[in-house]
């Protein structure tokens, strides 16, 4: 008695933590998961880095037209011994003139201010500011096309976790079928109305059903886990999604779509700057083979004492203004090759440019006719529906009045689901189907 009363107290206290320790799962909207995954997403976090590391790179650019200044200081402390030289000339020990036998000891400050201007290097400069700011922009459209990326991988997963669960919905209704069949059959068979192998039949389809129900309910766990990894999260985060979502499609003509993909695809974009960037990467191998000419000025001080360094500015200074000019004339064929290296370069980027614009046109073809293939599809899904519930209706019917058989009305079932299938099925392709073709126009840049 004892041990149950304890048990019972240790039930009462454990259960306010049952009721209220465990907070209900948020219900994430389409909208919701795609603002997780722009924050979370690691490729769209890289592709942003690099966003911002191109535009350094562009304003690092510039550095090359400004002059440069650099200012050194050192001071040094010395001690010089007994020497046997007068002047230059070495005379040994000479007892008529006897060699310096004091050590000196000293103390040297020594300031250098330089200043160099670039005033040609074979247009190295321009044309690098301009090859860095075609790099800038294919970096944006880069960071543009994994933002779209991002948004059109949560559209698909979030429709595909909504489709798995409703198909599940339509295996558990397959299911409830054949328990209703089975019972029903088993009181035909207590009354004479039909053989026992009926039964046994209806046994055998209920275990089918519930193995799709088994096998689907998988596939909503996979479908969840897929969610979770495009929004960053960790794949067994629990979520629940809203199922009332709803796309309001626009249709142009194909032309049109082509036209308007071809001037705000991202994708192709990137092809474009980085094709501008390769032409002025030949030219930059070019600019190699001409001279580089600069000015320079050279301000140096040296003085014993540190105070002298800004007390007698009139002495002890030196001070160079020149012109230089550096011609590299051979080394060893190096910029002939890098000059047909950047050649290749361009030419690749051509070709990548090229097939990009037939890959886009073909794709949204493709997505634009299959998108209006798919409302078709739904119209003959929707009708097939209609007729499978009145078909199913009807050979329950005449099994119940014994005029068909089991096997037509497993037919009648089977044909029922598999018309709830496609339907739900063509519905949300539909629905991923207008996401890539969103993107592909290029018409997701800007949302969220």
């Amino acid at each position: 008695m004892k041990k149950l009363v304890q048990a019972f107290l240790l039930l009462t206290l454990m259960m306010p933590i049952w009721l209220f320790g465990q907070e209900p799962t948020k219900v994430l909207t389409l909208d919701e998961c795609v603002q997780i995954a722009l924050e979370k997403n690691s490729d769209y976090i890289m592709s942003k880095l690099n966003k911002d590391i191109a535009r350094k790179e562009y304003l690092s650019s510039y550095s090359s037209i400004l002059p440069e200044l650099s200012v050194s200081y050192d001071q040094s402390k010395y001690e010089r011994g007994p020497t046997s030289y007068i002047g230059n000339d070495y005379i040994g020990i000479d007892p008529n003139w006897p060699p310096s036998v004091e050590t000196t000891v000293g103390r040297t400050y020594f300031f250098l201010l330089r200043v160099k201007q670039n005033i040609f290097d074979g247009g190295r400069w321009f044309l690098n500011i301009k090859k860095t700011k075609y790099d800038q922009e294919k970096s944006l459209y880069d960071y543009l096309a994994a933002r779209q990326n991002v948004i059109v991988t949560v559209r698909q997963y979030y429709m595909d976790l909504l489709k798995q669960e409703k198909l599940l919905e339509v295996y558990e209704q397959a299911v409830k079928r054949s328990e209703e069949q089975l019972e029903r059959s088993k009181s035909m068979y207590q009354v004479g109305s039909v053989a026992q192998i009926d039964v046994f039949r209806s046994e055998v389809n209920l275990g089918k059903d519930r193995i799709n129900y088994l096998t689907q309910k998988n596939k909503v766990l996979e479908a969840r886990r897929n969610l979770n990894l495009a929004m960053g999260l960790d794949p067994d985060t629990p979520i629940e999604i809203d199922r009332n979502v709803h796309f309001e499609r626009i249709f142009n003509n194909l032309d049109e779509l082509v036209e308007q993909a071809l001037a705000q695809n991202p994708t192709v974009k990137s092809r474009e700057y980085n094709l501008k960037s390769t032409k002025y990467n030949v030219k930059l191998a070019k600019s190699a083979f001409l001279p580089d000419i600069s000015l320079y000025y050279n301000y140096q001080r040296r003085v014993p004492r540190f105070a002298a360094m800004y007390e007698e500015r009139d002495r002890e200074y030196t001070y160079t203004v020149g012109l230089s000019v550096s011609w590299n004339l051979f080394n060893g064929f190096s910029d002939y090759l890098a000059v047909q290296k950047a050649k290749l370069s361009e030419r690749y980027a051509q070709e990548q440019f090229n097939y990009e614009i037939l890959s886009l046109k073909s794709k949204i073809s493709t997505l634009f006719n299959n998108l209006k293939a798919y409302d078709e599809i739904i119209k003959i899904n929707q009708q097939n529906l209609a007729a499978s519930k009145e078909d199913y209706r009807l050979a329950q019917e005449r099994y119940q009045l014994g005029s068909g058989t089991i096997l037509e009305l497993r037919e009648a079932q089977v044909n029922l689901a598999q018309a709830e299938q496609q339907l739900v099925t063509a519905e949300f392709d539909a629905y991923i189907t207008y996401a890539e073709l969103q993107q592909a126009i290029g018409q997701l840049v800007n949302a969220y």
